[in-house]
């Protein structure tokens, strides 16, 4: 029995924003090496691209102009942390709960790679080492 103690709300958001951010990172990283088509970030904002009703896509080029692909990876980066840090609360009640989060993570992340058209047999990869085991 571990005699460590619970840590504090705040220790365990950034716990979480820390993992989720280096998880993504770890994904960005092997992406180029063995798919670049598989890239998380990539995947999952060309499946939000598509997913997208005409009138949200007007919004986003009159309010970023060119910028507008940005701004949608900012915005996937921004929720990704959100999502860090739920998970490092809910890990600081149910140990088990933070990782399952990662897998569901990794998972949306293979479903988008593998949706995209062009996608290669290692496209799941970088999105597999994003939200793999801690």
């Amino acid at each position: 029995m571990s005699t460590d103690p619970i840590p504090s709300r705040r220790r365990a958001a950034l716990a979480g924003v820390l993992t989720a951010a280096a998880g993504a990172g770890v994904g960005e990283l092997v992406a180029p090496l063995v798919a670049p088509e598989g890239s998380p970030f990539g995947s999952i904002g060309a499946v939000l691209i598509d997913a997208a009703p005409g009138w949200a896509k007007d919004l986003a080029v009159s309010l970023f102009w060119t910028a507008d692909k940005i701004a949608l990876l900012v915005g996937i980066g921004i929720v990704l942390l959100g999502i860090g840090a739920i998970a490092g609360l809910a890990e600081r009640r149910l140990v088990w709960t933070g990782r399952v989060i990662a897998a569901l993570l990794g998972i949306a992340g293979i479903a988008a790679a593998l949706s995209r058209e062009g996608a290669t047999a290692l496209a799941w990869l970088p999105s597999l080492v994003s939200g793999g085991p801690r």
